[in-house]
């Protein structure tokens, strides 16, 4: 039995209000009603106290978004869900809002008025076994008696909870060492997917060995020793994850040029022959799709069999043999980054409701029907369960940037992880120990200019044009040749924006604040520029004045749309959207109206010809028909037509049109990405000049824009990209 005397405290009150039947205690954090400790979450509270502070005043949104959220971009939903928690804490209902007034189009104030009480001198003792005792020495009259004397001792073992005192009141309880963040290995290179053993002591993880090629498995004791390279394919692996006994560990090897297969294979954890367990159908992720089952007879994974809808499998270990264990809806994408919970028995998941857009889902392994854990509708980079299974951390776009945060399973505030910082995605927590590990990605994206001779030749070397700290790409000249108009992520989050030709005087166009922006597309009297962002969770097509303005949403909200362009005359923007669940090129009038489907086998970024003539159009490499993909440049008559191949060579979204070309950078090009034009009436491929950095350098692969005059190409190019696995010791919630 043991026992543990905390000496005596005086504190004073500095802060406390009342209102109605409440008390809010500033200095503590507290909100009671009629002497009882009503629950709030820190910013919920934060929200109260500044309407508090500034009684029957209307605060503005982004005032209250800029005090509780001083250093984070936040979407006003964050505000909205907060003041939904509040007014439900406080016993509002719909029509009856007795305590929080919305006034339209401003912002909130606090309905009835609240007064400053004076301070009261508490003298507080703990000992005797966590035992409270409360002493409070009245030095001014109280505005009004207390009602309960247990109003203090409620209070004060709230705030005992809160502030971590019950580790001094409670035996055999240690203190976390501090929180510090550092290199897994250190060394150069790309490093992903890290997943933590069993016993905690090592890290399985893809490397590219500094190379800046293929990535492999490679194992490392935490702490000490070098990596031990498990894999030597001459194709790329990742996604490690270690059986329950900590004997192997399965990956997955990336096929998808052999027909758009990938494999999951398995190698012993020391080293030994691989094992291939099936061919699966994994779509394009940056996030986690394969894990283990809890007792060791099966991984699950999220694919994509066929043509049907993505989903989480369980596959046999020992023969390949498939079992769906999701089924998502009719009305949403998919499902993948299965994890299971330390006692096997539910399984967390992301649901995409859209391209890039999903929410947290959990399900009992012996069930079909999933529960939503969050809603959010954004991008979700990889999950991971606590080791005691009552929280998820994840890492979410949910605040403008990816980063991680935590949701209780049972439902709840979803919280930041404090010092974690920007671009933190696909984390992984040891079972037994205080460790967390994340892929940290840090790149700086710069647009670049080139000078082209009417023949085609590289007329000295390219320069940086548009610079800035973070990412700008998606360039694209004004048709004057006078403005260029590009995405950019320098204030926090991707707005549209534009420059001079000579990359001076850039400013932004939008100011959405959260939601991924991009693909500007000038009209062709150079007055509009068309953009694609996703406001709200749904992907559309906006339109924004070029001297600035509101931006107007023109596609409807009823499935993703995305990488707009305009047609000739100016009449008409195409965009693909997946209205009927694939990615088609559609259009509608700029003036708005009904959207008209234009390919029916695929298509992705449409541009027309300068006569008008013909429609040229991508498909993304990730798109096939009857498991045969169909990238390349396509084109088809304006009028409706046959489509026909006029480039067989991978260009992703780095490609476009002028005065009888098609101008593109070859990505899969030996040794370097190329950039090159195609002579539309003979044929011929001139190459113009090669980009300085290696193919796999150009994240995003957006942007090739060609002046009018034909003399200048712009191209965006990452000048630094580091990824790496990131520690962090004595990690606890």
């Amino acid at each position: 039995m043991c026992e543990r005397n905390v000496s005596s405290a005086s504190q004073m009150v500095k802060e406390l209000y009342e209102f109605g039947p409440f008390s809010v205690d500033a200095e503590r954090e507290i909100l009671l009603r009629a002497g009882e400790p009503v629950p709030l979450t820190p910013k919920t509270f934060q929200i109260l106290l500044v309407l508090v502070r500034h009684s029957q005043e209307v605060v503005t949104k982004d005032d209250l978004m800029k005090a509780v959220w001083p250093d984070t971009f936040v979407e006003e939903a964050n505000l909205s869900r907060n003041i939904f928690m509040l007014r439900k804490a406080l016993g509002e209902s719909l029509p009856d809002r007795r305590y929080i007034v919305t006034v339209p189009g401003r912002g909130y104030r606090l309905a009835d008025s609240a007064h400053l009480v004076p301070e009261q001198e508490l003298t507080i003792l703990a000992a005797n076994r966590s035992k409270v005792q409360v002493e409070v020495k009245q030095t001014k009259p109280w505005g009004r008696p207390l009602a309960n004397p247990w109003t203090w001792i409620a209070m004060v073992a709230s705030l005992l909870a809160a502030t971590g005192m019950w580790l001094f009141l409670s035996p055999g309880r240690k203190r976390p060492g501090p929180v510090r963040i550092i290199p897994f290995t250190g060394l150069t290179g790309v490093e992903e997917y890290p997943a933590f053993s069993p016993d905690g002591k090592q890290l399985a993880y893809a490397w590219d060995g500094g190379a800046g090629s293929l990535s492999h498995i490679y194992v490392k004791l935490i702490g000490a020793g070098s990596p031990l390279q498990l894999t030597h394919d001459s194709l790329s692996d990742g996604d490690p994850a270690w059986s329950p006994d900590g004997r192997y560990i399965a990956f997955i090897r990336d096929s998808t040029g052999l027909n758009g297969k990938s494999e999951v294979i398995s190698i012993p954890a020391l080293g030994g022959p691989e094992r291939r367990l099936a061919d699966v159908y994994v779509p394009q992720s940056a996030t986690r799709d394969l894990t283990w089952s809890p007792d060791g007879e099966s991984v699950a994974i999220g694919e994509q069999p066929s043509l049907a809808k993505r989903g989480i499998f369980l596959v046999s270990s020992e023969n390949g043999e498939k079992h769906r264990l999701t089924s998502p809806p009719p009305e949403c994408r998919g499902d993948s980054d299965p994890a299971f919970s330390p006692d096997g028995r539910t399984l967390a998941f992301v649901r995409w409701s859209g391209i890039e857009v999903g929410d947290i889902y959990v399900q009992r392994t012996n069930a079909t029907e999933a529960r939503r854990l969050t809603f959010d509708a954004v991008y979700i980079q990889g999950l991971a369960w606590m080791p005691d299974g009552r929280n998820i951390v994840f890492s979410s776009w949910r605040s403008g940037f990816p980063t991680l945060w935590r949701v209780p399973v049972s439902g709840g505030e979803i919280e930041a992880l404090a010092g974690i910082g920007e671009d933190a995605k696909v984390p992984a927590i040891s079972p037994v120990a205080n460790l967390l590990a994340y892929r940290k990605l840090e790149r700086n994206v710069n647009i670049w200019s080139i000078h082209v001779s009417p023949a085609g030749q590289l007329e000295g070397p390219p320069r940086k044009l548009i610079s800035a700290s973070r990412q700008q790409h998606e360039d694209e000249f004004s048709p004057d040749g006078r403005r260029i108009a590009f995405s950019s992520d320098r204030s926090g989050n991707d707005e549209i924006w534009v420059a001079n030709a000579d990359g001076s005087n850039a400013t932004p166009l939008t100011s959405f604040r959260g939601p991924l922006t991009g693909t500007p597309r000038w009209s062709p009297d150079g007055r509009w520029i068309a953009f694609d962002s996703r406001p709200g969770g749904r992907t559309g097509v906006f339109l924004v004045n070029a001297e600035g303005g509101a931006p107007r949403r023109l596609t409807p909200l009823a499935a993703d749309a995305f990488v707009p362009s305009w047609s000739r005359d100016g009449r008409w923007i195409y965009f693909c959207w997946n209205r009927e669940g694939d990615f088609e090129i559609w259009k509608m009038p700029a003036e708005g109206g009904e959207p008209v489907q234009v390919t029916k086998t695929g298509g992705f970024e449409a541009r027309e010809s300068n006569d008008g003539k013909w429609l040229y159009f991508s498909r993304p490499t990730y798109y096939m028909v009857g498991r045969t993909e169909k990238f390349g440049i396509w084109r088809k008559p304006i009028g409706g037509g046959a489509e026909t191949l006029v480039l067989d060579k991978l260009a992703d979204r780095l490609w476009t049109l002028a005065e009888g070309y098609l101008y593109f950078m070859d990505v899969d090009a030996e040794s370097h990405a190329t950039i090159n034009r195609l002579d539309l009436a003979n044929g011929k491929i001139t190459r113009i000049a090669t980009a300085e950095k290696d193919p796999g350098m150009l994240e995003g692969r957006t942007g090739l824009s060609v002046s009018p005059d034909g003399q200048r190409i712009i191209y965006p190019q990452v000048d630094e990209r580091i990824l790496r696995i990131m520690l962090v010791e004595n990690f606890h919630l």
